[in-house]
């Protein structure tokens, strides 16, 4: 299955990755906008630049979400950006998590 969603944030890179780590999404739901995960979809080092060149021009300085729950797994900071950027997210099913 594909699915659009939001780029709503990333986290600090690890180890040896540079830009960012992983993308963080969410999806509206009516006019609220909702967390759904945090997502390491394994983008190439050049699009990990392109692509954090975008989000520094996006930061905000708080989270885009009304609630979110702990992101689990996220060892270093968080960095949020305005909800503007849309991606397509492959995944084999969809969990009550």
């Amino acid at each position: 299955m594909i699915r659009e969603d939001i780029i709503c944030g990333y986290t600090a890179p690890q180890n040896s990755r540079q830009n960012f780590g992983a993308i963080i999404i969410g999806m509206f739901s009516g006019k609220t906008l909702k967390y759904i995960e945090k997502c390491d979809p394994g983008f190439i080092k050049t699009s990990l630049k392109e692509l954090h060149a975008l989000f520094e021009n996006l930061k905000i300085l708080s989270s885009p979400f009304s609630k979110i729950r702990k992101i689990k797994d996220t060892k270093g900071k968080l960095y949020w950006i305005k909800p503007e950027l849309v991606c397509n997210i492959k995944f084999l099913e969809w969990t009550q998590d």
